[in-house]
């Protein structure tokens, strides 16, 4: 509509900003509620904000001010979706000995969507244009809704935290995660990972007409081979049956993801900026999903939802300020000098990283121990 780099960025980074503030206390409430009601409430939330933005766009009313009113709508909201959600999915498993499978699987699916959605977009507006995504984005939510409201046998919950204020439980969840090594590395990765790695996806429109000088055709090839990426590391990460030698994955993902984005910025040949664009696709999914996995397998079930939270503020909420910056350095950089200086900054972090690696997994030994998710002699 504007031409504006710094607008789309802007956009993203009101999709997520919301969650920084509001992530911590949607983990309290998280631990606090009956899960399955409230994630039904906010899917609803997010499909009236989807129906609103179609009604928008398909009466001419979409200026400026009201995408980016719709977009904070959809921040706060996400901001309560992600730990809700994610906090569910023990409650779905009956037998113990599956949950390491069933988290690993949901952590694919979730980061690997993140991916192919937006490749489904670009392929929907090279064919139908940009009003058939804003409807099918709509209509998605509806098989959710009816999901979250067949009978479902859940297991037992934890017992409900007992602070008397939300402060007090916040507290709670951020000394528990302190103390509990690998946690705070394994979030402090993550948090690098949404500022300098995953939001770089917001100038692909950019990257596809400036630098590769094609249209909405190229920029859902783009998107596709980001998808192709995750796709593979989705898989990959669903098939792991127990957390050995995930540490050390993350590390080798995280370089592979900062290499491709440093060489994305100096080359200008389609076909390998998109197989770029898969190896980076493919380090950011492996590295989210199997900090995911770590997380979820490790913590105590009363604080999931507190900890998950800070997982989403470590890694979601941080890519809205990636958008953001990445928006005001593109318009005083070109394109591909400020994603191949977001990637070398994704290196520097990645080799930290990999330099603790060993420390790390001396620490995080007899917790694997203790949750039975490896025996001792391993």
């Amino acid at each position: 509509m504007t031409g504006s780099k710094l607008l789309l960025g802007t956009v993203g980074f009101l999709q997520q900003a919301p969650g920084i503030p509001l992530t911590p206390v949607a983990g309290v409430i998280s631990d606090r509620i009956n899960r399955r009601p409230a994630l039904f409430l906010v899917q609803l939330g997010l499909l009236l904000q989807a129906l609103f933005l179609a009604f928008a766009i398909g009466t001419n009313r979409a200026s400026v001010p009201v995408i980016l009113t719709l977009c904070t709508v959809q921040g706060v909201l996400n901001a309560f979706d992600l730990p809700i959600r994610q906090s569910l999915v023990p409650e779905l498993v009956s037998d113990r000995s599956d949950l390491s499978s069933a988290i690993a699987l949901n952590s694919a699916i979730f980061n690997l969507a993140r991916m192919i959605g937006p490749a489904l977009g670009g392929v929907l507006v090279a064919l139908l244009g940009e009003m058939s995504c804003i409807v099918a984005n709509a209509a998605s939510f509806l098989p959710i809704l009816y999901a979250l409201g067949l009978p479902m046998q859940l297991q037992p919950e934890a017992g409900r935290t007992k602070q008397s204020t939300i402060l007090g439980d916040v507290a709670e969840g951020l000394r528990y995660t302190r103390a509990q090594r690998p946690f705070p590395d394994l979030l402090l990765l993550l948090a690098s990972h949404g500022l300098f790695g995953l939001s770089y996806l917001v100038l692909l429109p950019v990257l596809a007409r400036d630098v590769l000088h094609g249209g909405p055709r190229m920029l859902g090839l783009l998107f596709a081979a980001a998808g192709g990426g995750s796709l593979l590391a989705a898989l990959r990460l669903a098939t792991r049956c127990n957390l050995r030698g995930l540490l050390r994955s993350i590390g080798l993902s995280s370089m592979i993801a900062s290499v491709a984005m440093v060489l994305i910025g100096v080359v200008d040949s389609a076909p390998t900026v998109m197989l770029l664009i898969a190896a980076a696709g493919y380090g950011f999914i492996s590295v989210s999903g199997a900090c995911n996995t770590i997380l979820q397998t490790l913590v105590d079930d009363n604080l999931r939802g507190r900890v998950l939270s800070l997982y989403s503020l470590s890694f979601i909420a941080m890519i809205p300020l990636g958008n953001l910056l990445l928006g005001v350095l593109a318009e005083h950089l070109s394109v591909q000098h400020t994603i191949a200086l977001f990637g070398f900054l994704l290196l520097m972090s990645s080799g930290a990283y990999c330099l603790r690696l060993e420390s790390l997994r001396k620490a995080a030994r007899p917790i694997y121990v203790k949750r039975g998710v490896i025996p001792w002699q391993n």
